[in-house]
């Protein structure tokens, strides 16, 4: 008990590459300076010693005086503990630490509360900055050391930091210092790795490159816990198998999760938590009295505060702290563990969970779990009530296939409400539009022969299962884009079918919608696509109302009325929030406000909805939210500088167009991966794309006649911006005006902006700059009404000498064109430096400072000005202030340039 183990008294040494966690540190160090203790409180493997090893780092470089304790559970006695408390005081005074350390172990079996109140009284008086860090706090549990620490921290001095990391609730009653604002909280949350965190951790720490859609799906897995994480990463970078296929099959069931679980985890817990966590791992989610129905006990409720308190990754759902859930790893290493001991036991909970829920009206759960306990019948009769809600209602098609999954075919059978709905999902599957019209086919064979199908039906049902088949059979041919086929069904079914099957009308009006707006019919697609609305929310199909939204946001963007647009993506937004939509409903509602924040350039809050609201992982089959998913990624990473993995997301694209067999979606991805290039100044490389894909050959063999016109304008688009950029202006400008005469005549006012915009580069190269500027100007005055910049903007900096020669005819229209010119040229400014250009740039006059630097770190990582303020913790004003300090200082006009400049200086 005499002896010090000296590594306990110094901050651990991490082998492995550490993670720049900057801006949680910062984060945390600006905070505690005006208050007295930082606690740390988080389950194992969260990253709790790492941020409290760069924290010590920190105060160090600004000149406190830092101890460090690592505790284990031998150091609960006050006689040991004592021995480490007078240990750490070495760093601010060795005289006095000497006399404390010989005074215990000369006295280990008196009364030491004396000697506890004079580290108090010394740590009160003193006035230099001193920092004390002490890990795994979670272990100590005698009283005396508690108070010890309760007064230490009461009587803390300003000039002392105590940072405490626990894996439990501090045993420490906070409340009076929490009110005055004297201590910092860190929680598990804070350091959960963000989506953003979590594709710079695979790349730093694994060198392991993974899409947006991966790096969603691993931080879905993993939550964002940084050993979960730590572990996929070793996975992934040690296996030749495909990245996305490793991570969904990634679980607790990998060897070296399972033993850090034990060893870290479950193995530390007593029989009774045992119990109750191994009885509890089936359940999706828990209350209390769900917990008790399942455990036998009657104590659900104090089980779950002390779960809570003791951070075993339990999950609340709600404030008033009613539901709860475990962190997905661990709530599959339970179950693993519950099989292993007794497999039947897991359907026993879920027939005790299936009653609950039944008697409680929780009707979802009520399903899954009398499918997980073979209730089939019962089964059988709430899905067949329920379904349709789920499927054509709010179109989470998920829930329906894991139910299929479960459900054994011949209760599938006995209801054609379920054999029409699980048809209905198929349809809106990347490979499930034959399953889907097979299915109605099959439903149509077993109507005809009542023997065979043993339904008892009404005429009046029959009728309505019908109609559900034939919108079904619609609405594959609209997946299909088989435009002349749809169109026909549909006009046949809306003739059809009763005005009081909403669901109905409203999803027959959607496959219209979507193929006159890919035929360019565009007055027809906003009439069917407004009938969709209305009859969505009369039937309360979300699902319908918001495919309605979004067709109609499409069609408005193609005719260049970007405020109708917003309006129609905005509306959408609010019924997904009125109906707590989720999966493609929420997902359909973020991809139109995505493509209306990428026609302003509305950078910032376009990277929102493509992370937040998880797009690209939640999309249909459908071709075109796909292409405009993917498209505005690439659109987005070019931006922020990220030339790389914009060029990567449409690779995936064209690769994924071509395993679907959707040409269209192929020649897109092409022509926009070349009108990246060029936008970067990579001629060369787009000549190089082009000859690749033999995308100018109006003769090629991918080239379909359903999509003939829609690729042939992807062809001719290309085929100008590549005679823009090789000099080959008359060639240019000849094809310009013939794709201009038909955008025109078809109304279509955004690509008309950008063809005037091609046509007036085309006019400065040769040499009629007269010309070029009223063209220009023409284009500008028919965007700026609708701050529609980006078919302006996507024609790129060549535009830049014409802009500066732009002027204004009338006085009341200089402000409003003046201020859309100024936008336009600062978005420009440097886009030609984006990836291609390592050309050394010359030193800056006045360097930046740290916390430029910071900021600079966070712009690269993709941070708009928005979450900047959030992740700096300052107003939104003093952010964009300092972005406009570090544009000037660099010398750019926006975020591209400086990531580029910043990039290529190694300043980042």
């Amino acid at each position: 008990m005499t002896d010090i183990i000296e590594t306990k008294l110094n901050p651990p040494y991490i082998r492995q590459k550490r993670m720049n966690r900057g801006g949680i540190t910062k984060r945390v160090a600006h905070e505690a300076d005006s208050m007295h203790i930082v606690s740390v409180v988080a389950p194992a493997g969260s990253g709790k010693s790492t941020l409290l090893v760069e924290l010590h780092e920190r105060y160090r470089l600004e000149g406190f005086a830092c101890s460090w304790l690592n505790l284990e559970s031998s150091d609960d006695d006050p006689a040991r503990f004592a021995l480490y408390i007078a240990s750490v005081l070495r760093t601010i005074d060795k005289p006095f630490a000497e006399r404390s350390l010989a005074f215990v172990k000369s006295n280990a079996s008196a009364d030491l509360k004396p000697f506890f109140d004079s580290i108090i009284q010394y740590i009160a008086a003193t006035e230099l900055r001193f920092a004390l860090f002490v890990d795994d706090f979670h272990v100590l549990k005698h009283p005396d050391i508690l108070h010890f620490w309760a007064q230490f921290i009461a009587y803390a001095p300003a000039s002392l930091r105590t940072v405490i990391a626990s894996r439990a609730k501090l045993p420490l009653d906070l409340s009076r210092l929490r009110i005055a604002g004297g201590i910092f909280e860190v929680a598990q949350s804070d350091l959960n790795l963000s989506v953003q965190e979590t594709m710079q951790f695979m790349k730093e720490q694994h060198n392991v490159e993974l899409s947006m859609h991966a790096v969603q799906l691993l931080h879905e897995r993993t939550e964002g816990w940084m050993v979960g994480l730590q572990l996929a990463g070793m996975t992934i970078s040690r296996s030749d198998r495909n990245k996305e296929e490793i991570i969904r099959g990634f679980s607790a069931r990998d060897r070296n999760l399972q033993e850090y679980l034990f060893e870290a985890v479950y193995g530390l817990q007593d029989a009774a938590t045992q119990h109750f966590l191994l009885r509890t791992a089936p359940l999706n989610r828990f209350s209390a009295e769900l917990c008790n129905v399942v455990t036998g006990g009657h104590d659900g409720h104090g089980r779950l505060a002390q779960l809570e308190a003791d951070n075993l990754f339990i999950i609340p759902l709600d404030r008033e702290g009613r539901w709860y859930r475990y962190h997905h790893l661990f709530s599959e290493y339970l179950l693993s563990q519950l099989i292993k001991i007794d497999p039947a036991q897991k359907q026993e909970i879920c027939e005790y969970a299936a009653d609950w829920c039944i008697s409680e009206g929780l009707v979802l759960e009520a399903i899954q779990y009398c499918l997980d306990a073979a209730y089939f019948e019962k089964a059988t009769d709430l899905i067949a009530e329920h379904a349709k809600r789920i499927a054509i209602g709010e179109g989470n098609h998920s829930i329906i296939f894991e139910w299929m999954q479960k459900l054994p075919k011949e209760y599938q059978y006995r209801r054609p409400e379920i054999l029409l709905h699980h048809a209905w999902s198929r349809a809106f599957t990347r490979d499930g539009v034959g399953i889907a019209v097979a299915i109605c086919a099959e439903f149509e064979a077993l109507l005809a022969d009542s023997a065979a199908s043993s339904w008892a039906l009404s005429a009046e049902e029959v009728l309505s299962l019908v109609h559900l088949s034939n919108v079904i059979r619609c609405i594959s041919l609209a997946c299909l884009e088989d435009f002349e086929a749809c169109n026909a069904a549909s006009i046949a079914l809306l003739k059809a079918l009763p005005r009081d099957e909403h669901m109905l009308v409203a999803s027959a009006s959607v496959a219209t919608a979507f193929c006159h707006y890919l035929q360019q019919n565009l007055s027809l697609a906003l009439s069917a696509a407004g009938d969709a609305y209305v009859y969505g929310r009369k039937g309360e199909s979300a699902y319908a109302a918001v495919w309605g939204d979004f067709v109609a946001c499409m069609s408005n963007i193609e005719l260049g009325r970007i405020q109708l647009a917003q309006a129609s993506a905005h509306r959408a937004e609010q019924t997904v929030g009125e109906v707590l939509g989720g999966g493609q409903v929420a997902a359909l509602a973020a991809l139109a406000r995505a493509e209306v924040d990428c026609q302003r350039c509305d950078f910032d809050h376009l990277e929102r909805e493509l992370i937040d609201s998880r797009v690209i992982t939640t999309i249909s089959n459908s071709p075109e939210p796909l292409l405009i998913a993917r498209r505005s990624e690439a659109r987005y990473r070019l931006w922020i500088g990220e030339y790389a993995a914009a060029w990567h997301v449409l690779q995936q694209g064209q690769d994924l167009a071509l395993t679907l067999d959707i040409p269209r979606l192929y020649f897109a991805f092409i022509a926009e991966e070349i009108e990246l290039q060029l936008h970067c100044g990579d001629v060369s490389a787009a000549r190089d794309t082009a000859r690749r894909t033999d995308i100018l050959n109006r003769d090629n063999a991918l080239i379909d006649r359903r999509h003939e016109s829609a690729i042939v304008e992807c062809i001719d688009l290309t085929a100008v911006r590549l005679s823009l950029a090789e000099q080959r202006s008359e060639e240019a400008l000849k094809l310009i005006n013939v794709l201009l005469r038909r955008a025109q005549r078809e109304g279509r006012l955004t690509l008309a902006q950008q063809l005037r915009a091609m046509k007036s580069l085309a006019l400065w190269q040769l040499a009629k700059e007269a010309e070029a500027i009223r063209e220009l100007d023409h284009a500008v005055s028919a965007a700026m009404a609708e701050m529609h910049i980006y078919p302006l903007y996507r024609v790129g900096a060549r535009l830049l000498p014409i802009l500066g020669r732009l002027g204004s005819t009338r006085d009341g229209e200089l402000n409003t064109k003046a201020q859309f010119v100024s936008q336009l040229t600062s978005m420009l400014g440097g886009t030609a430096q984006c990836g291609v250009d390592s050309s050394p740039s010359p030193e800056l006059v006045e360097p930046l400072t740290d916390r430029q630097l910071e900021i600079l770190r966070l712009i690269g990582t993709g941070l708009g000005n928005k979450a900047l303020a959030e992740e700096l913790h300052i107003s939104l004003s003093t952010a964009k202030w300092h972005v406009h300090n570090i544009f000037d200082k660099l010398g750019v006009k926006n975020r591209t340039a400086a990531v580029a400049y910043a990039r290529n200086n190694n300043l980042i």
